[in-house]
């Protein structure tokens, strides 16, 4: 039984496969000779179209797949003329008379589950990419924010610094060298307190 996902039905065996569609909960849209498919495809978007016009199916189905709002739609011949062309214009598949129901729709059913896998993963895959850019913004505005954070620092004339929890200086501002007289470079690594007077060890102690 159908989900109720769309087909489009165009050519001479639409009224049996509209019916026979239909009855299993598909939701059938035909189309006659005169309308023009590509249109009537863009404007439905159906998840399957089946093809019943003899010689013109191979050059519609070939403008479906040269669209780029169609191509993905799985096309089904029904009944052609040269089975070996139904791939050679970019169809899925074919079914032959007599008509089976059971096989029609067990096609169907195959290239409509597909088609719903191919559109679960493309939606996927735009989510994806729209967290790895939402990810790539943050970080841009992540490293402005630390790189004006650091900007700010290294302005103060007070010493800024961090250590480590066994008190090894993982970052000193540069107002350290008019203090102790070494560059931040060369107290980085170190120990604190190779940097503080005896006497105020002390009082630390």
């Amino acid at each position: 039984m159908s989900d109720g996902s769309m087909i489009l039905v165009l050519g001479g065996k639409t009224q049996a496969l509209s019916a026979m569609l239909a009855r299993h909960g598909y939701q059938v849209r035909t189309a006659t000779e005169d309308q023009p498919l590509l249109e009537t495809a863009r404007r439905l978007a159906p998840n399957l179209i089946l093809l019943a016009t003899g010689a013109s199916a191979y050059a519609a189905c070939q403008g479906l797949k040269a669209d780029e709002e169609t191509c993905d739609i799985p096309v089904l011949f029904v009944e052609p003329m040269d089975r070996a062309r139904v791939f050679a214009v970019g169809g899925a598949d074919y079914v032959t008379e007599p008509l089976l129901e059971q096989e029609v729709l067990a096609r169907v059913e195959a290239h409509v589950g597909l088609r719903a896998v191919q559109r679960r993963l493309e939606e996927t895959r735009a989510e994806l990419e729209q967290e790895i850019s939402k990810r790539a913004e943050l970080g841009s505005t992540l490293q402005e924010a630390e790189a004006q954070g650091r900007d700010l620092v290294e302005s103060l004339s007070d010493v800024i610094y961090t250590a480590s929890g066994d008190g090894t200086v993982t970052y000193v501002s540069p107002a350290i060298e008019a203090f102790v007289g070494y560059s931040p470079a060369e107290v980085t690594g170190r120990h604190f307190k190779e940097f503080i007077y005896e006497e105020d060890l002390a009082r630390l102690g």
